[in-house]
Parts: structure tokens; sequence; C-alpha cells
């Protein structure tokens, strides 16, 4: 287990520095052993319990003291049933045979409650998605081949939409594609305008400043 203040959710690509023994241990581990590894939110106080198992896809950097750049790709989505507790300090105990410097736990696997969706919702966060790229990217329209084939458009939409950790979380938790998609639309129902007001006040600025530097 790695607890970050962060959500992911499946089919999301995660950059990670790795530097904490434990947590090379744990890239170690899966490296190994080709098995995955569950990234949960947490503030250091408080750790959720819904969260999203990883792949480590690619390895970007490893340094000659054991710290890794690494890209993961989350998978699918997990509910903590137990939490095992590590032993990050293992030079001060004595560690049996199969316990780890990193935290484990035992979970469950989590389903929807139902595999479909309502296609028109579906087709509304696609348009309103594909107009929050093009904002962020200036015009730039965005590959269709990514939103291709999916069978959980929420999750990948979603990981590129401005949510903050908060709403990751509900929505990760959330059980059926629509009510995901509901939450996602109202999201970028509501950033849509204010970014849209932020491009047409960048385009004023540098327009008048243009014309300042030409005068």
């Amino acid at each position: 287990m790695f607890p970050l203040g962060m959500v992911v959710f499946p089919t999301e690509p995660v950059p990670l520095h790795i530097f904490e023994p434990r947590y090379r241990q744990l890239v170690a581990d899966c490296e190994r052993d080709g098995s995955e590894f569950g990234i949960v939110m947490s503030n250091g106080t408080t750790t959720e319990k819904v969260g999203c198992a990883l792949i480590i896809e690619r390895v970007l950097e490893r340094s000659e003291d054991g710290r890794v750049n690494l890209i993961a790709k989350a998978t699918r989505r997990f509910r903590i049933k137990e939490w095992i507790l590590g032993y990050p300090d293992a030079d001060q105990v004595d560690m049996l045979p199969g316990e780890t410097l990193y935290d484990r736990a035992l979970i469950e696997w989590l389903q929807d409650q139902s595999e479909d969706w309502d296609d028109q919702l579906a087709t509304g966060v696609f348009t309103l998605h594909r107009l929050l790229i093009q904002l962020v990217r200036q015009g730039t329209a965005p590959d269709s081949e990514v939103y291709g084939g999916l069978n959980h458009l929420s999750f990948t939409v979603g990981c590129a939409s401005g949510l903050d950790p908060e709403e990751k979380q509900k929505i990760i938790e959330m059980q059926t594609e629509d009510e995901r998609l509901q939450a996602i639309a109202r999201h970028l129902t509501r950033l849509l305008p204010q970014l849209k007001s932020i491009a047409e006040l960048q385009n004023e600025v540098n327009q008048k400043w243009s014309l300042l530097e030409e005068s």
C-alpha cells in the first residue's frame, strides 16, 4: 500500500518519485513478482478505504542510491478490509519472514452495481471534455482515439478534468457509471465558463499589450 495525498482512477497514468526505503522495497517486490500495488488517499491522519491498484508501466530513471522515477498505470478499484502495518524502521526491530517495510492490506475488488450506462449522458460528457481539452490546449482538439473502446468513460475523462482529490474520492466510490458521469458533467458545466472567461481575458490582455509594444 502507498498512502498519498491523491486519488487515482482506473486507466490513469501516474508519475511517481520513489525515495523512501519502504517504497523502494515495494517497487522492487512489484518488479520481481509482476504484482500490483495500491494507492489510497491519506492526509497523514485519516486514510480512505477505497483506492486503486496500479502496475509499474515503465521505469524512467534509477539512481545509484536506489531512488526511482517511474510511470505507473492504474488498473482497478478496491476497498480495504484490513490494514497490515509494515516495519519502516526495520533496523530497530527483528522482522519475520514475509514481513515488509511497507504497509499492506487485505482488500476486496470494487465492482459496479450495473455495467450499463446512458449513451446520451456519456455523449454529453464526451463533448464537454473535448471542449475542456481544446480550451486548455488553446484550440488543439484532443485525439479521439484516447476515448475509443472505453468501458468506463468517467474514469478516463475524470483523471484529466481538474477535479480536486476530495471530488475524485467521491467519484471513485460511486458504483454506477451514470452516477460518475453525472458528477463529472456537473463539474465540467461549472468549470468551462470559468476557463472561457480566463481565455478571453488572456487574449484581451495579450492584444492590448501587443498594441502598447507597437506604439
